[in-house]
């Protein structure tokens, strides 16, 4: 009986022992199958990351007219490629002479062919004043609602800026929001009191909605719409009524459907966003 118990007991224990060792294998496995995902991910990552492109010096520069523009550089690094600084591609379109906006375009294309583009902006300003108003205007195209015009003052020695209303602002960053097309009067000063005029003009506000007409004919148990329409800043698109809903907006002036032709109606959309319903008559 004591050795029965004994080769029971020895029986257990490789029992014992084999399951654990097959844990231990399906956990070496699966922390395989983890390191291996997560080493594809991570390769995944770098195949898909771009060269990094970093300024030396400024990112806005100020030259009077007349002066020169000198070149500060940039470092470029990639994840996988290392450093690239001398495979970057750079191009300007600066004319010192020309008091304006310019800017230095650098670009990079790391190994797996993915580029990376970074600018640098240059003013060319008048002499014995270094300020310069860049300027964004939100939006540039046409629209219905107001527009936004940013000021970025570029420069030293900035004292105050008028602005169109009259009222002044020592910020650097002014948002001017306009509601008409107009010319806007910007006037910068500087600490000794000289200044610079920045006329903007602004004309892409349109609150005027389309005007047109829409006739329809019935020709084998539908009805055929077709519209003529006219809006200063262009058509957009047409959205007929089907009978049940409006379709989605079309850039086609003829529709066919089958309804009643009493329910004929077409919206007209201009490209600033302002929207005409019509009525469509009947041609018999």
């Amino acid at each position: 009986m004591i050795l029965r118990i004994k080769r029971g007991l020895k029986n257990n224990r490789i029992f014992i022992i084999s399951i654990v060792i097959f844990l231990i294998t399906i956990f070496l496995i699966v922390e395989s199958s983890i390191n291996i995902n997560e080493r594809k991910k991570e390769n995944l990552e770098i195949s898909d990351s771009k060269p990094i492109i970093t300024l030396n010096g400024e990112e806005d520069v100020i030259i009077e007219v007349g002066g020169n523009y000198i070149e500060q550089g940039v470092f470029a690094t990639d994840s996988s490629d290392g450093i690239l600084t001398n495979s970057v591609i750079k191009t300007n379109n600066i004319d010192t002479e020309k008091i304006g906006e310019y800017e230095v375009v650098y670009q990079v294309t790391n190994s797996r062919g993915i580029m990376t583009t970074k600018k640098r902006n240059v003013y060319v300003v008048p002499e014995n004043i270094k300020l310069y108003p860049a300027i964004n205007i939100i939006p540039e195209n046409k629209t219905k609602d107001n527009v936004q015009i940013n000021l970025k003052i570029i420069g030293e020695k900035y004292s105050h800026i008028k602005l169109p209303d009259g009222t002044t602002s020592n910020e650097k960053n002014i948002k001017y929001v306009v509601n008409k097309n107009d010319i806007y009067l910007f006037t910068i000063y500087d600490e000794n009191n000289q200044i610079i005029e920045k006329k903007i003009i602004i004309n892409n506000i349109d609150n005027i909605p389309p005007t047109g007409e829409c006739i329809i004919k019935l020709e084998n148990d539908e009805v055929i719409y077709n519209v003529i329409a006219n809006d200063d800043s262009g058509i957009k698109g047409y959205s007929y009524y089907d009978g049940i809903n409006y379709t989605e907006y079309t850039d086609k002036n003829t529709f066919k459907t089958k309804m009643d032709y009493n329910q004929s109606e077409v919206l007209i959309e201009d490209v600033a966003g302002n929207i005409t319903k019509l009525i469509c008559s009947l041609i018999k």
